[in-house]
């Protein structure tokens, strides 16, 4: 798979992920339960930068 391709399906996967956690969060969150919600965080958290990054990296192997 070249560069491109693959940057830009690894960025839609962690977006996916991203969006999961987000909605495991707010569940945690109407259920009171503040240690879910604050590890659901974390992971959301994790998963835009790293979305962020495959991002910029697909934008470098397109200007190439």
């Amino acid at each position: 798979m070249e560069k491109r391709k693959s940057e830009i399906v690894q960025t839609l996967i962690f977006a996916v992920i991203f969006l999961g956690q987000i909605f495991l969060a707010s569940r945690y969150y109407s259920r009171e339960d503040t240690m879910g919600m604050v590890i659901f965080g974390i992971v959301a958290v994790l998963a835009l930068i790293a979305a962020i990054g495959h991002f910029l990296e697909w934008k470098k192997a397109k200007a190439e």
